[in-house]
Formats: C-alpha cells, sequence, structure tokens
C-alpha cells in the first residue's frame, strides 16, 4: 500500500562560512593551506583554502545553522596556533 499523504521532509537550514587566514611569516608548501576539525569540519585536509591575495587564503563552507564547532588551520598538514572555537 502507499502512502498518499506522505510528503518529503523539510531541508535542514544552512549557512555559508568564509573563512580567511593571512600566511605572512608561514611557509605554504605545494601541499597548500587547508580548514578543517571538530563535527563540522573534518579531517585535516577536508576544505582546501584557495590564495585571494597578498598572503591571505579563502575557503566557503556550507554547515548546518544554528550550529558549532571547533576548527583549525593546517599547512603541509601541521596545525597552525590560531584561534578554532566558532558557533554559527
Amino acid at each position: 500500500m502507499v502512502n498518499s499523504s506522505w510528503t518529503e521532509p523539510e531541508p535542514e537550514p544552512t549557512i555559508d562560512i568564509t573563512f580567511q587566514v593571512s600566511m605572512d611569516g608561514t611557509e605554504v608548501s605545494e601541499a597548500g593551506v587547508f580548514v578543517g576539525g571538530g563535527a563540522l569540519f573534518g579531517s585535516h585536509d577536508s576544505h582546501p583554502m584557495t590564495p585571494v591575495g597578498d598572503n591571505i587564503y579563502a575557503a566557503t563552507i556550507t554547515v548546518p545553522a544554528n550550529s558549532g564547532s571547533h576548527y583549525t588551520y593546517t599547512v603541509s598538514y601541521t596545525h597552525l596556533t590560531l584561534p578554532t572555537i566558532l558557533l554559527v
């Protein structure tokens, strides 16, 4: 029997977060710069960042709205010491 009253569930709301980090004073290898970690951002190399000029790297990541997670920037799989708590 088919349930004709079934409807598609509403999608969970999401937001886009843009991360930017200045790499002044830090050597960036060919592997690049990444943002990752915590429950939302995955492993150390999950989100590659793109150079946008003046030694600044950026990445935009879509995450569930009203959530929070730790994150870290990595260079060649080495964690950088920068602020790492994000609540959205």
